[in-house]
Formats: C-alpha cells, structure tokens, sequence
C-alpha cells in the first residue's frame, strides 16, 4: 500500500512524504522520522501506523494534541482524505484502501481540498 502524506503550512503545500517504513513518528526532534519545524509540535508528537489495510495515528501525550479533521484525538482511524493537524501544520493521508464501506470511501476533506494521487 502506497501512502502519501502532503504536508501543508499556511494553506502552501510544503511537499509530499512517501511512507514506505510504517509505524513512524511524527515531531519536532531529530529522532523522528518526519520533522516538523514548528514550535507547536511535540519532539515525539504521534504515531502513524497501519492497522487492517488502515492508516492509524496515535498521540505520544503531546501537548498541544493531535487532530483528526478538525477533532482532537488519541488514536484514530485516518481514511484517505483525512486532514492531520499537528502544531501549525496540516497533513493530508493520501492512500488506497481496501475498504468498500462509506465511510472509508467518502471524501473526508478536512477544509482544504487537496489532491491526492495514489
């Protein structure tokens, strides 16, 4: 499975980032896997991982929180759509899962109708 996360700062997309090594953390330390330059993010902020064909974040107890369109979350289901909100910063997944129902095939666009190619 081909998953994509486009990183957006200040409504510019800022690049795209291929997850090929799952599960990775997200923060503002060199140790994590994606780095996020931002003051409001956590060193260790979330987790995404991939559960049944489903991307998955989880928060690390980070301070300012992590959330899922719009939605402050611990862990959470991450449909293809779906707009991550971590510090100043919105990440939208970008995947194909093998999900038929309509909630995993809705768009879930979390206000910033972005593109995604899979």
């Amino acid at each position: 499975m081909k998953v994509v996360l486009a990183i957006y700062q200040q409504s510019a997309k800022v690049k795209d980032c291929i997850l090929d090594k799952l599960p990775l953390v997200i923060g503002r330390s060199e140790s994590a896997d994606i780095q996020l330059d931002d003051r409001w993010v956590s060193r260790q902020h979330c987790r995404v991982d991939v559960q049944e064909g489903v991307i998955v974040v989880e928060d690390l107890e980070s301070r300012h929180g992590t959330l899922v369109n719009n939605k402050r979350v611990t862990w959470s289901k991450v449909f293809p759509g779906d707009t991550l909100c971590i510090g100043l910063s919105r990440l939208v997944a970008c995947y194909e899962n093998g999900m038929t129902d309509h909630a995993a095939t809705a768009p879930h666009d979390g206000g910033l109708n972005a593109a995604c190619e899979t």
